[in-house]
């Protein structure tokens, strides 16, 4: 039963990371496929992308957030917060 147990964890432990990695992978192609003059649509559908993201998957809403904070400015927000709860205070300050 133990066993079992164990096998059912690692299974699903290797099926998250991997579910992860390719959320990331969507939002990079997504950001890229937008490229360097979005449009004030794109910007605003990053930035909702972005909030809804923060609470499960932070680091695919940080993708979204670095790349819109020089033209929506309430992104620097969610940025400091995901710096300041990784105690990565050099990134904070910025």
């Amino acid at each position: 039963m133990k066993k079992l147990l164990l096998m059912v964890l690692i299974i699903f432990t290797v099926f998250n990371c991997s579910q992860k990695e390719n959320q990331i992978q969507m939002a990079k192609e997504h950001i890229e496929k937008i490229g360097k003059n979005p449009t004030t649509r794109d910007i605003n559908e990053m930035y909702d992308n972005g909030k809804i993201y923060y609470g499960s998957n932070p680091e695919m809403a940080l993708l979204y957030f670095e790349r819109i904070v020089k033209d929506k400015p309430e992104a620097s927000n969610y940025l400091a917060e995901y710096y300041y709860n990784k105690k990565d205070y050099a990134n904070y300050e910025k």
